[in-house]
């Protein structure tokens, strides 16, 4: 039989036929709801049924691009003003199919694109629209069907394979059906069956279309077994024989990550995904190579809003356009429905109950999914909140979890037992055991208390930078930075070679080459004679260093125990490493609620303590006795309401809170205008992300500042110029900078 074949696609380096497409993504599909038949079988009645529907809806969605304008649209790029998904449903619907199994799948290829409510669907089959219009939208629906004759033939032989029939389209049933999906959708939260099948059936067909569409023709389910380096601990063990949601207190470098994973792997029960969530990118990139060793690179991916740049510095070479390519690959790849193990933030698991753009491919993948939180504590309360009712919420739909810290308060151990109605368990190293004794007991850091400020502490760091690798924390950038000048000029340290200085207010590149430079250095690779490293709080949770001896100001004590975590990091100093805590701090500036520093303060150890990490939990512990400051917990009750409300009212088919969503993040990017002539240069090459390498993150407050000031300026290329200085060696000033750097 010969007869012409419709593309599904076009592209340089494929020319791929639509019954091909049609066929790997039911395929793809297929795979992919095996994989978690185990939970949604549970989830959702008849099963087999539903299943046998979306199926078949992936072996139709497309059909609408046999279409001659459409077949043109891809050979010559000449617009098509229609959308292929209403032909496509046009010619299986039946009459009435709201009360059948195939209701989920028609839904599905109706909206595989587009939302419900999309201007252009609405367009194409004339639901909701008054009667004077439609006469205009049969005419055009009829000229499309015209548009099948050349392909007719190849239609019916398609359609007999897979036990259907040809016949006209009948758009005035896809209209019916779309008015009737449009009152479904409004009134159908994804809490509801009825609205959590049809977020399943969007989500899985749009999850393997994707996939497929961008060459990848089979789900992964399997993961081998990684095999550890060592015997493992009595505590690991026991993590890999819990088949619950486990709670793991333990010390820095006691090997949770390895905990964790045989935890993981025992839950793992078929092909659901395995998600390990981090608060900080630089953590997650060291967690994503650590998962690669693990379980080879075909299986882990990692995601946040920067990945993209990450990528692109991981793979730079000299061809910009060869490296971005490969970058971009990636991290599309990641981003699909695809690697069962991914390592984000927890943001990028929130957004999905937002409703952001097909929120349900996102929903169905965390469906039964087993999470590992790392650092639990280290949120905000407004963020905590996020996650606990995210959490409470994945536990209704067969979610397990695994939460790890070097201690959590109690007051949030509680809060997180009570998300499920199943018992979550709690594990702790058992004294009794020799090896977990030491870990609980060898004190690694000796406590000295100062009644001073930080900068009146300079010249004991730089006496005793003569001989130890010294680390200073502040807790304000300007003040880092006045440390860090008073250090070098007073001192006679030498800048980026003897001192350096790390904080948040460096351009993207600059950051990165400070911290790779700062690694090397400590890891023997590069000859630098580091003694001094300034820091902010940035270097609570980012890189894996490990210094002599630290100078901090007065903080909270959980951030001061993640900095006392880059001191002698892994024990290996004969005696505890000294920690100077500044007790006085300018309390017009601080950033902190005084409530915790006066909390930590108030229940700190004697002066001279050598701290274990009983003793470091018992310090947080009773810190937080009473738990949140009473504003904080306003903050943590208002975002627990407010994102409860959220969640419940998410549609399927529908758009929702996008825009509450991005109001979340306090970060804003503006370029320093001595760096305006290099952003220019490197956007005439087309080097667009090395271009944007040169923005500098500020916060709410100081973008505010520099609004009213009137320093800030939109240029075309959606970039916000500051009119303010910066220098690469001490980052962005809080000076004005005028037109004399500007040409």
């Amino acid at each position: 039989m010969s007869f012409q074949i419709p593309l599904a696609k076009k592209s340089t380096e494929k020319i791929t036929g639509l019954d091909e497409h049609l066929k790997d993504v039911a395929t793809y599909l297929k795979e992919l709801l095996d994989a978690y038949r185990l939970f949604l079988e549970q989830l959702i009645p008849n099963y087999d049924g539903f299943i046998n529907g979306v199926i078949q809806a992936a072996l139709v969605h497309d059909l609408g691009k046999a279409a001659e304008g459409f077949q043109k649209f891809l050979q010559k790029n000449i617009p098509w003003e229609f959308r292929h998904e209403v032909l496509s449903l046009a010619l299986v619907l039946s009459k009435d199919v709201i009360g059948s199994s195939d209701f989920y799948g028609f839904a599905a290829v109706l909206t595989h694109h587009k939302n419900i409510d999309d201007e252009l669907l609405l367009r194409a089959t004339g639901a909701k629209r008054a009667s004077i219009f439609i006469r205009k939208i049969e005419e055009k629906q009829k000229n499309i069907a015209r548009e099948l004759h050349p392909y007719q033939e190849w239609l019916k032989d398609y359609l007999k394979k897979i036990s259907l029939w040809y016949r006209e389209p009948d758009f005035r049933a896809v209209r019916k059906f779309h008015e009737n999906l449009l009152n479904e959708s409004e009134n159908t939260s994804i809490l509801q069956p009825k609205g959590f099948k049809l977020a399943v059936a969007r989500g899985a067909l749009m999850a393997a279309d994707h996939a497929v569409s961008f060459g990848v023709k089979h789900f992964l389910k399997m993961l081998h077994k990684p095999n550890f380096a060592k015997k493992p601990r009595k505590f690991q063990m026991r993590a890999g024989e819990c088949e619950s949601s486990l709670i793991l207190e333990a010390p820095t470098g006691a090997g949770k990550t390895e905990a964790a994973l045989r935890w993981a792997l025992m839950n793992r029960k078929a092909g659901e995904r395995l998600f390990y969530v981090l608060p900080t990118r630089a953590s997650i990139h060291a967690m994503y190579h650590s998962l690669r060793k693990y379980f080879g690179s075909k299986h882990v991916g990692f995601i946040h809003a920067k990945a993209l740049n990450y990528l692109f510095e991981y793979y730079d070479n000299e061809n910009y356009e060869e490296t971005y390519y490969k970058a971009r690959q990636e991290k599309d790849l990641n981003l699909l429905f695809y690697k069962p193990i991914k390592v984000l933030t927890p943001y990028q698991i929130i957004k999905w109950f937002f409703g952001l753009k097909r929120f349900e491919i996102g929903f169905l993948e965390l469906l039964g999914g087993v999470f590992i939180f790392d650092e639990i504590h280290a949120y905000d309360p407004h963020t905590t909140a996020l996650i606990l009712e995210t959490m409470a919420l994945l536990s209704r739909f067969r979610g397990r979890f695994f939460l790890m810290s070097a201690t959590i308060p109690d007051f949030l151990l509680h809060e997180i037992k009570g998300l499920s109605s199943e018992e979550i368990n709690c594990l702790k190293l058992d004294e009794r055991d020799p090896t977990e004794q030491i870990l609980l007991k060898q004190p690694r850091h000796k406590l000295i208390f100062e009644d001073c400020y930080l900068e009146d502490l300079l010249d004991k760091i730089a006496s005793l930078a003569q001989t130890k690798k010294v680390l200073v924390v502040a807790n304000r950038v300007e003040q880092a930075q006045k440390i860090y000048l008073r250090l070098r000029n007073d001192f006679g340290f030498a800048g980026e070679k003897e001192i350096f200085l790390l904080h948040n207010r460096f351009t993207h590149e600059d950051r990165n080459k400070k911290e790779q430079r700062i690694i090397e250095i400590l890891q023997g690779k590069d000859l630098a004679p580091l003694k001094i490293l300034v820091a902010t709080q940035v270097i609570e949770v980012s890189l894996d260093i490990s210094f002599d001896i630290m100078f901090t100001e007065i903080a909270p004590v959980d951030d001061l125990l993640q900095r006392m975590g880059r001191v002698n990091r892994y024990g290996e100093a004969e005696n505890p490493a000294g920690i100077y805590i500044a007790m006085m701090y300018d309390k017009t500036k601080n950033p902190y609620d005084p409530f915790y520093l006066e909390k930590t303060l108030d229940n700190r150890p004697e002066n001279g303590t050598l701290l274990s990490a009983e003793e470091a939990s018992f310090w947080l512990k009773e810190a937080y006795r009473t738990g949140f400051s009473e504003k904080d917990r306003q903050k943590f009750e208002t975002a627990r309401t407010n994102f409860r409300r959220i969640i419940e009212d998410l549609r399927p088919l529908r758009g929702s809170h996008e825009e509450e969503y991005f109001s979340l993040f306090e970060t804003y990017e503006i370029l320093p205008i001595s760096k305006f002539k290099f952003f220019k240069e490197r956007l005439e090459k087309k080097e667009i992300i090395k271009a944007f390498a040169l923005m500098v993150p500020v916060y709410r407050g100081l973008w505010h500042k520099l609004k009213k000031e009137q320093l800030l300026e939109s240029l075309e290329d959606k970039a916000i110029l500051a009119q303010i200085k910066y220098d690469s060696e001490l980052g962005l000033l809080d000076e004005p900078d005028f037109f004399d750097n500007f040409l």
